[in-house]
């Protein structure tokens, strides 16, 4: 399902994972509660949705990356190692259902197009994650997260891996990250590349609006243009006084 929130508690800045190019300030977050209290309006898919076609057996169910971006319109979805092999893990109804695609593979994460986008991006992303995905399969760390912000810039992060089993196969891995500039796009491979070294299964995915409005370049400059006008009226004022 879809669930839309709303944050009222003071942010918590943790620590960095990470090395790349970006000029953007970001924040890495380990943990749910924490990026949450530092965002505002924040949409989390939890793969429960009944648009999601479920594989639960032997015989896969996969969805194509226009299906699987269609089922809520907020994350575009790319299968970068075997086309269009997008799917949702779990039984027909009910249980803990997650993402991976074809459990095998890197994929993308476009959020240029989402309810909460302002400039071609989103101010925050998190999610749970396992490199190994699948319950009793290795959680061999070999992915990594390619982060691309709204300058073109981009950062590499290697993320923890705790290793123990959790409810439907997933560790209590957790990835957030807020930005000064927009998050466009996430990309789950190696290096930035495409990889089917490992299985890797997502969950609780969430994209998140600032807690306040950035004024635009034109409400700024309006903003001191009045501070200017008030400032030679009040001139005016002691002159004649």
């Amino acid at each position: 399902m879809l669930s839309i929130y709303r944050s009222a508690a003071a942010a918590i800045a943790l620590v960095l994972f990470g090395s790349g190019s970006a000029s953007a300030a970001s924040i890495l977050y380990s943990s749910q509660s924490s990026f949450q209290a530092a965002v505002g309006t924040f949409i989390t898919d939890d793969y429960s949705n009944p648009g999601y076609a479920r594989s639960n057996g032997p015989t896969p169910s996969f969805m194509t990356d226009a299906a699987m971006t269609s089922v809520l319109n907020q994350t575009t979805y790319r299968d970068t190692m075997f086309a269009n092999h997008n799917e949702v893990v779990g039984p027909s109804s009910g249980g803990n259902p997650y993402f991976c695609t074809g459990c095998n593979g890197s994929f993308d994460l476009g959020f240029r197009n989402t309810t909460l986008t302002t400039g071609g991006g989103v101010f925050g992303v998190s999610f749970n994650y396992r490199d190994g995905g699948l319950p009793g399969a290795p959680n061999n760390p070999l992915f990594d997260f390619l982060v691309t912000f709204g300058d073109g810039s981009t950062a590499d992060y290697t993320v923890p891996q705790s290793g123990a089993p959790g409810p439907g196969g997933f560790t209590p891995d957790f990835f957030g990250i807020t930005s000064t500039l927009q998050i466009e796009d996430i990309y789950v491979g190696v290096d930035g590349h495409p990889s089917s070294a490992s299985i890797f299964g997502l969950d609780n995915l969430t994209i998140a609006a600032s807690r306040t409005a950035v004024p635009e370049p034109m409400t700024m400059t309006m903003f001191g243009m009045g501070l200017a006008g008030a400032t030679v009226l009040r001139r005016r004022k002691i002159k004649r006084g």
